[in-house]
């Protein structure tokens, strides 16, 4: 929204920033007639007659000649309305023979509605900047449990709250600083309306990707394409490092994706790969006794999404097929005689399985760990169920 009071300290900054370089007088007025600035600084104040008859009368241009009756104080000179989107909010007013300051005082006229076009652009971007900083404190503080608050916050900047998003935690080489990095991101296109970006204390780059392939819910097709993503990001940021958290489709949950990041970034330094992906390293995280991750994180996406693509309700054999691979260290001929199923009947399982997760659960060794704890994690949201993995203490889920 454009500036619709023509202020003080518009006029007065504008006619700072003109400098001394011309010489007849300039006055501007506000919508009362009332000179708010002029580089006669005793007219400051006063009552300017023909400038507010322009603005009752809506007209083009006023001029003032010489042989024109004038009021106390008014010279001659030309007087031209001020305008912003299409309403008149002042008037610019340059002394001077009007035949002779007619050209200047178009080009002041000009030149004013454009800076204060600028100001405002300015004070929206600093507005908003305002927003993203409050937004961002906002969803990585642990006190961000009530999403509906942080909703409003998204939407207000242009995020659409219901759409899901990756976390990245991106380290960056010592030539590289953060705003750097997000604006080279911006320039290769590296980085949609949708994304949530932000910079951290530690100096390193935070992201919350938005891609089509989370909302497909493919979690083969996911990791593909955010390790595609990061092997582009990494082109441009060389020696950039990325560690990668599991989908979250609550914003309420991003501090703990956030908090979760911290860990994979410490615990994988000294593996000093370029990549590490948190569904990799999920038993580490578990087991780790000076870490204590809230599963939600990391399972409630998937298992929302898994009932959505299997019709809005997750059959009971879900549950009870993940926990009987799991037992049976995802042998599948152990888990069948375990179920009471022929060896056939559970591969169809499997095939349900695969088409609801995007991948072959017992084949991707990378998911194994995974799944494993997401097996009890399932079983206890959907079943409330008494048992836990060995390696698995009940506190953590």
């Amino acid at each position: 929204m454009a500036i619709d009071v023509l202020s003080v300290e518009i006029a007065q900054s504008f006619l700072s920033k003109l400098g001394e370089h011309i010489d007849q007088n300039i006055n501007i007025m506000n919508q009362d007639g009332i000179i708010i600035g002029s580089r006669d600084t005793s007219r400051i104040g006063t009552y300017h007659e023909t400038a507010h008859r322009l603005i009752l009368s809506q007209s083009p241009i006023e001029t003032i000649e010489d042989n024109t009756e004038m009021a106390p104080g008014v010279k001659p000179g030309v007087n031209l309305p001020i305008q912003q989107k299409g309403h008149t909010i002042g008037v610019v007013g340059v002394t001077g023979k009007p035949i002779e300051v007619r050209s200047l005082a178009y080009a002041i006229k000009i030149s004013l509605e454009t800076f204060m076009e600028l100001e405002d652009l300015r004070d929206q971007m600093l507005r908003q900047q305002a927003g993203m900083n409050r937004f961002i404190t906002r969803l990585l503080s642990p006190q961000s449990n009530e999403n509906i608050g942080l909703n409003d916050l998204a939407r207000r900047l242009g995020y659409d709250p219901a759409l899901p998003r990756t976390p990245i935690l991106i380290t960056l080489p010592p030539n590289i600083d953060p705003e750097s990095g997000i604006r080279i991101l911006k320039e290769q296109r590296l980085r949609n309306k949708q994304d949530i970006s932000a910079t951290t204390n530690q100096g390193d780059m935070l992201l919350f990707r938005f891609t089509d392939e989370i909302q497909s819910f493919n979690l083969k097709n996911w990791e593909a394409a955010i390790q595609n993503y990061i092997g582009s990001i990494q082109k441009h940021l060389r020696g950039s490092r990325a560690f990668i958290g599991m989908m979250q489709g609550d914003l309420s949950r991003f501090h703990l994706a956030y908090k979760e990041l911290l860990w994979l970034r410490r615990y994988c330094e000294p593996i000093n790969a370029s990549m590490c992906m948190i569904h990799n390293h999920v038993m580490a995280m578990l087991t780790d006794p000076a870490f204590h991750p809230e599963l939600v994180s990391l399972f409630e996406y998937t298992l929302e999404s898994m009932k959505r693509s299997a019709g809005g309700n997750l059959p009971s054999w879900v549950p009870e097929t993940l926990i009987a691979l799991v037992k049976n260290d995802f042998y599948v001929q152990e888990t069948a005689i375990n179920l009471g199923l022929h060896r056939n009947s559970l591969t169809n399982r499997l095939k349900k399985i695969e088409d609801i997760v995007g991948l072959d659960i017992v084949k991707e060794l990378k998911w194994k760990d995974y799944f494993r704890v997401f097996a009890y994690y399932i079983n206890q949201t959907v079943h409330n169920a008494q048992y836990l993995p060995p390696s698995v203490g009940r506190k953590a889920l």
